[in-house]
Order: structure tokens, then C-alpha cells, then sequence
């Protein structure tokens, strides 16, 4: 049986803290090959996760908020976003649809989601990511968070 306590959820905020992207992964799941990847992520505040679909049939993404709180956006493939939802508390979970553009913005320190979708994993194609949006690590994305936050 396998567990996740809070040892765990510490660790992952500690380490997202430390990391140049914001961000912490744990996988649940034991292979990459597995049908359904289940993964621990921990997100702080500035974390960017570049707008992305995946484009293979029925791969619907969830996530579900362990704690702290994050904005959950679709788009359109013109970049104009469809759907905003604020997942907290109250709603703590949201469901991508499949082939649909998709970010996550953390909006509070050490928040903690659990990512489930279809497997295996495959790496995302460079097509897949959104050309209308900045790329990782590019000096743009502040004020595109604060722009997507804003709207």
C-alpha cells in the first residue's frame, strides 16, 4: 500500500522552493508505461506552466487540490481564455477537457495538486505547447501571469 503524508507534501514544497522552475514532482505511479499517471506536484507562487494540450484521444487531465490554492485556465487556439476557475477549499477540483489548451497558475505558497490522466506518458511535442503564449523561462511570463490573473 502506498501513502502520502504530510512529511511528503512538506518535502515536495521545500524542494519547489529550491527549484529554479517553482515547481516539485513525485510520481505515484511506479512506471511511465502505467495507463493512468497519478503525480504529486508542488507549485509556488511564479511557477509558469506554459499554456499546452495534449493531443492524444481521451487524455482529460484532473487535478485535484491537496492545499493551498491555484487558477485553472482554458483557452481557445487563438490564446483567449475560455474558462477560469479559481480551485480552493470550496472547488477543490477541475477536470481539463482532452486537445484543449491548459495552464495552471499558483495564486498562494506551498500548493500541493495531484495530477491524474490517461497513460503512458509521453513528452510533450514542441507543437504541443502554445505559440502564442511565452515560453518557459523567457523574461516575458511575470506580466503574462499577471495579465491572465488580471483578466
Amino acid at each position: 500500500m502506498k501513502t502520502i503524508n504530510q512529511s511528503l507534501l512538506s518535502t515536495l514544497c521545500a524542494e519547489a522552493l529550491k527549484s529554479p522552475r517553482l515547481r516539485s514532482h513525485h510520481n505515484i505511479h511506479d512506471s511511465l508505461d502505467e495507463k493512468v499517471q497519478r503525480l504529486l506536484i508542488g507549485l509556488q507562487p511564479g511557477t509558469y506552466i506554459q499554456p499546452h494540450y495534449h493531443p492524444e484521444e481521451h487524455k482529460k487531465e484532473m487535478i485535484t487540490l491537496l492545499q493551498g490554492s491555484c487558477t485553472c485556465l482554458t483557452f481557445d487556439d487563438n490564446g483567449k481564455v475560455t474558462d477560469k476557475v479559481e480551485i480552493d477549499s470550496e472547488t477543490p477540483i477541475v477536470e481539463f477537457p482532452d486537445k484543449q489548451f491548459h495552464s495552471i497558475i499558483c495564486t498562494s505558497p506551498n500548493t500541493i495538486i495531484l495530477e491524474v490522466k490517461k497513460g503512458p506518458y509521453t513528452p510533450l511535442k514542441k507543437d504541443c505547447f502554445a505559440n502564442w503564449a511565452p515560453e518557459e523561462g523567457s523574461k516575458a511570463v511575470p506580466e503574462y501571469l499577471k495579465t491572465l490573473l488580471a483578466k
